[in-house]
């Protein structure tokens, strides 16, 4: 079983609620929290948990720009 969070938890005692979801009924399981870079001040306040911090992919330039464009567009709608 997998819990995948986007976005930033409100605080830590979010971020654990939502991951408890994981491990239901003696169940084992990962989570994953995928943050923007502007959202990763929150791993200061959860230092005390096991939270490994994965390299961001790199994207081929043809990707990236849709990715950009796409954000824009929804940001601007």
């Amino acid at each position: 079983m997998s819990n995948e969070q986007v976005g930033l938890p409100a605080d830590k005692q979010q971020y654990i609620h939502r991951l408890g979801r994981t491990g239901r009924k003696g169940k084992e399981g990962k989570g994953i929290l995928l943050l923007a870079p502007w959202e990763e001040f929150f791993l200061d306040s959860a230092k005390d948990l096991p939270i490994e911090k994965a390299p961001v992919p790199s994207l081929d330039p043809d990707t990236k720009k849709k990715v950009f464009t796409w954000i824009y567009k929804g940001v601007n709608s």
